[in-house]
Formats: C-alpha cells, sequence, structure tokens
C-alpha cells in the first residue's frame, strides 16, 4: 500500500472508496490499512475521501481511524483539521475564478464552474454552447482531442467533489 499511496495519486481514492463501501463490516482491518493508504496520498481526491469517512461513516472504527489519520495529516503539514479541508478540495482543473481553459490550438473555448458545480460551455466568442464542437481544419486535432478529454475529466471529478461534500 505504501507504494500504492505513491504512485497512484488520484486513482487511489475511487478503488479505495469503492472497497470501503462495499466491504466496510467484513474487512475492518483491510479498511484501516486503506485509510492509512489514504492519509499518505497527495491528492485532494484522498484527503477528502478520508474526512468523509472521519466525519460519517458506518463502522465506527474506520471512522475513528479516519479521523485519526486526518488529524496526522493535518499536523505534517502545520493545519488544522478545517484548513485540511478546505485546502484539499479538489479544483477538476478550474481556475481561481472558475473558469477553465480548453484550447483547439487558435480557437480557445473556456468551461464556466456553475454555482450548483455544473459546467457552462462557452465559444471563443462568448456564446454559450451545449458541447465542444468538432475541429475545423485549422483546428489542431490533438489539442482538440486533449481539450475534449479534460472537460469530460473534470466533469467526472466534479461530480466526484459534489458527492464527497454532500456526505
Amino acid at each position: 500500500l505504501a507504494v500504492a499511496a505513491a504512485c497512484a495519486g488520484e486513482r487511489a481514492a475511487g478503488v479505495a472508496g469503492r472497497y470501503l463501501k462495499e466491504w466496510y463490516g467484513l474487512r475492518v482491518a483491510q479498511g484501516r490499512a486503506l485509510i492509512v493508504m489514504l492519509a499518505w496520498v497527495e491528492h485532494p481526491g484522498a484527503t477528502q475521501l478520508m474526512l468523509s469517512i472521519g466525519g460519517r461513516f458506518r463502522t465506527k472504527s474506520l471512522q475513528e481511524e479516519a479521523t485519526k489519520q486526518a488529524a496526522e495529516l493535518a499536523e505534517r503539514k502545520g493545519w488544522t483539521i478545517g484548513e485540511l479541508a478546505d485546502r484539499t478540495i479538489p479544483s477538476a482543473g478550474f481556475d481561481e475564478t472558475g473558469v477553465l481553459s480548453l484550447s483547439y490550438g487558435d480557437r480557445e473555448f473556456a468551461a464556466r464552474l456553475l454555482p450548483d458545480l455544473g459546467v457552462e460551455l462557452r465559444s471563443p466568442e462568448d456564446k454559450v454552447i451545449k458541447a465542444l464542437p468538432a475541429p475545423r481544419q485549422t483546428d489542431d486535432e490533438s489539442a482538440a482531442r486533449a481539450a475534449k478529454k479534460n472537460l469530460a475529466a473534470a466533469k467526472k471529478e466534479l461530480k466526484a467533489v459534489g458527492q464527497l461534500q454532500a456526505e
């Protein structure tokens, strides 16, 4: 698990979260080990999962372990638990103004974060669009593919953040 904590990054949270939801009452020792691993993963999603387990989880011993690990992580970083929770909310690629730039090469689209954690797409002319268009001949195809991939990843991460914050 130490190797997973060092190498898995953002992928660790999803796998650990699914395991903990499925085996919470039957494999407590493994659950504790996963929580310790989450405390060492340098990704906001892992920290948010650990904090949500510590705040409210079915198995009391896993809840206590998550609270303990969150306190130790906050101490390592020199923060309070509240500061840890605030500073580790994943941004999903959006900047501090809530905008994600999506480049097609010469053209630049923008995804804006809405208050309900939805995403509004805007064309280079600043008009609302439903989806990213197919690339033109003058566009960079690889940049367009990367932009679509970034948008899909951002939406997926926003959905996960919304679920964790609701919990």
